[in-house]
């Protein structure tokens, strides 16, 4: 695997301990997304989930605002704002081949809510180049929402890189999401129901393994002694029924 993917599973470890540590998904991503745009190369990431028969923007990953204060311009309401015909359109495109749709304006984006000039208008001031939106799963098979990757400078726009990052994103969103009912939740559903059987100790021993902590430091770190560690960490493998931090992670990583 090459380094800058063992840097991005890196930090998609971090990012769950703080998940599971409790942490909010939204809270979370918003402080990583620096990191996002960074490795996107896309000056600005929109995440929009399916949400009770409607599709909503979640998250705008961006410097200094810049999408959120041209909505306010444009007096757009970005709880207010519905995406439901511009997916339902772009739903029809896609292929089993096809991972993603290459968007040259955003008229279709604004369909319903801007006119045509007015979306021109828009992305002047956005000084749009070109953007790309890929499909968010739930389980490979259940499409939840999508994710619009925005470029306003003329940059090479690596797509396997978009859709590695993707499945990042599906991977982070997929625990908050209940597909029975439609709603992304802010705290972790899959961790209340896989978690709830251990003491608030033993999810402080589990954040520190998915950190790679060792015993030492973390037995240190939680002020406890190693063999008390040691039985934190005996009741854990038990309770998930591993023999290894490394069984663990791989059990808990693959859930997340």
């Amino acid at each position: 695997m090459c380094t800058d993917r063992i840097d991005i599973l890196e930090k998609i470890i971090y990012i769950d301990s703080c998940l599971i540590g409790g942490c909010g998904l939204k809270i979370i991503i918003q402080n990583e997304s620096n990191f996002f745009r960074k490795e996107s190369g896309a000056d600005i990431i929109i995440v929009c989930i399916e949400n009770q028969h409607h599709v909503d923007i979640e998250l705008v990953l961006e410097e200094k605002n810049k999408f959120s204060l041209l909505m306010e311009k444009h007096n757009i309401a970005q709880k207010h704002m519905k995406l439901d015909k511009f997916l339902d359109s772009c739903n029809g495109l896609y292929s089993n081949s096809q991972k993603y749709i290459k968007l040259e304006n955003i008229s279709s984006i604004f369909e319903g809510i801007f006119s045509k000039h007015e979306s021109e208008n828009f992305a002047n001031d956005m000084s749009f180049k070109e953007a790309y939106l890929f499909p968010i799963h739930k389980k490979v098979i259940h499409k939840i929402g999508f994710i619009l990757y925005f470029f306003t400078k003329d940059t090479e726009v690596s797509k396997e890189r978009l859709l590695f990052l993707t499945q990042i994103f599906e991977t982070l969103i997929s625990p908050f999401y209940d597909d029975k009912n439609y709603i992304l939740h802010g705290k972790c559903i899959q961790v209340d129901s896989e978690m709830r059987s251990l003491t608030q100790k033993e999810k402080e021993v589990v954040h520190g393994i998915l950190l790679g902590k060792s015993n030492n430091d973390l037995a240190e770190e939680l002020s406890i002694s190693i063999n008390t560690l040691k039985t934190h960490m005996k009741s854990i493998f038990n309770k998930y029924c591993v023999n290894s931090k490394v069984e663990l992670q791989s059990k808990l990583l693959r859930n997340f």
